[in-house]
């Protein structure tokens, strides 16, 4: 049986919309271009960082972290991470970041974006739904964000 995880946005600017994630790699959330999932930059979404978080996903096991944004990323309302009050993007210690692991039913929140995570068992020979966006994993962090640092959101 093949895994494959699905986030859907519950609340925000892409809400009812679905990610699909089928094969390891690491995605980035956030406002920027590069990003697996990118969240439109306008005057709702200013509380987002650029590089907000990352998934680190190999199905069926999902774990994220808080990249050192400036509002913190929430796992069923928990703070998981945020740089500290003052501090500038690059300035953040992404060691102090640790991963959470994410279950089946967790909900991830980021700024007012809400995402819902399903973890599903299929038969590898059923097709995807087209409605569906299969999202596109970067090979690494490095290479999502152009370097080791300092990072910019």
């Amino acid at each position: 049986m093949a895994s494959s995880i699905t986030l859907t946005v519950v609340k925000g600017a892409l809400r009812d919309r679905e990610f699909v994630f089928d094969r390891p790699g690491e995605y980035l959330i956030g406002r920027s271009a590069d990003c697996a999932i990118r969240i439109p930059q306008d005057m709702e979404t200013l509380d987002i960082s650029r590089h907000h978080c990352l998934l680190d996903i190999n199905p069926p096991v999902i774990r994220m972290r808080d990249l050192g944004s400036r509002n913190g990323t929430f796992v069923n309302g928990c703070k998981i991470g945020q740089r500290s009050c003052g501090q500038q993007p690059e300035e953040a210690d992404l060691s102090a970041c640790a991963y959470c692991r994410i279950v089946n039913g967790d909900e991830i929140q980021v700024g007012h974006t809400v995402f819902r995570v399903a973890l599903r068992q299929t038969d590898s020979e059923t097709p995807r739904l087209s409605h569906r966006e299969p999202a596109q994993p970067k090979q690494s962090l490095v290479e999502a964000v152009g370097s080791v640092g300092p990072f910019w959101w």
